[in-house]
């Protein structure tokens, strides 16, 4: 039975998410959207938060699609979101990418592995394509939010789910991600290898052995309760939940005092070269 998901979105949120959490992420599932910053000017951003009443929250990747492969998609396509530019009478709205609503990876409430990106259009082009970007998605954010929904949920087509992930295995890796963890670190170091579903169950039950010692070694339990099933399907203790929910929002509302205001764009709104050519006249 799938968890119920928080049916609100006020505004989508920028984040840059941890290339070494994403890589981790990628060894399970080979969906998953990853651009190594270090090799890139821009690093991948993510465009959240979905939030179900578990332990985690979904971001989704944004993609430029240099090569359009998504272009000619059906704009109803569940695992994708056709990104424009606000359009005029003179300017015709552009295509700018997509947001990969397949791709998109679960985040542990509480954890540090996000950061929400401080938008700023009037410093670069690439700040206005995201400020862009952001416009229709937010204009537009009950349908991407029912797309990602479906997605999670697996309401969508055989050819669909060709475009997803495995969305119960990343949230199984993220339960028990660890920086520190040896095993983590090995995953980490592999990429861009996409582990057998032997080695998976391999990695878990290790994984488990591991917290079973440690609590042994302290005397009690730490962190996130783990149980595991007849099927080595971990399953997720929920009841701390509502108040990680409630650090995640306070930590993002502080962070937000810290940025400028962004400009808000509209249907209606003249490109600046118009306005110029208008005063010139």
């Amino acid at each position: 039975m799938s968890l119920p998901f928080v049916h609100k979105i006020d505004k989508f949120r920028i984040y840059e998410v941890n290339d070494d959490y994403v890589k981790y992420l990628h060894s399970f599932e080979n969906k998953v959207h990853l651009i190594d910053s270090k090799r890139y000017i821009v690093s991948v951003k993510y465009f959240g938060d979905i939030k179900n009443k578990g332990n985690f929250i979904y971001v989704m990747p944004l993609s430029s699609d240099k090569n359009r492969l998504y272009f000619n998609l059906d704009e109803r396509t569940n695992t994708i979101e056709k990104l424009k530019s606000p359009g005029t009478v003179n300017h015709p709205s552009k295509y700018l990418g997509v947001i990969q609503i397949g791709s998109q990876i679960p985040i542990k409430l509480g954890s540090n592995l996000l950061k929400e990106y401080a938008l700023d259009p009037n410093k670069s082009a690439y700040g206005q394509l995201l400020q862009y970007e952001k416009y229709w998605a937010d204009k537009y954010k009950k349908d991407i939010y029912d797309k990602s929904i479906n997605c999670l949920e697996n309401k969508i087509t055989y050819k669909e789910k060709m475009h997803c992930c495995n969305f119960k295995i990343l949230e199984q890796a993220a339960n028990v991600y660890d920086e520190n963890n040896e095993l983590v670190k090995e995953r980490i170091s592999a990429y861009p290898k996409v582990f057998s579903e032997e080695e998976n169950k391999e990695f878990f039950n290790a994984i488990q052995q591991n917290i079973k010692n440690k609590q042994n070694q302290s005397g009690g339990s730490s962190g996130t309760p783990i149980e595991e099933d007849k099927n080595n399907k971990f399953k997720i203790d929920t009841s701390v939940s509502d108040k990680l929910l409630a650090e995640h929002w306070d930590k993002i509302n502080q962070t937000n005092s810290q940025y400028q205001k962004v400009i808000n764009f509209n249907d209606e709104r003249n490109y600046s070269s118009n306005q110029q050519s208008q005063k010139i006249k």
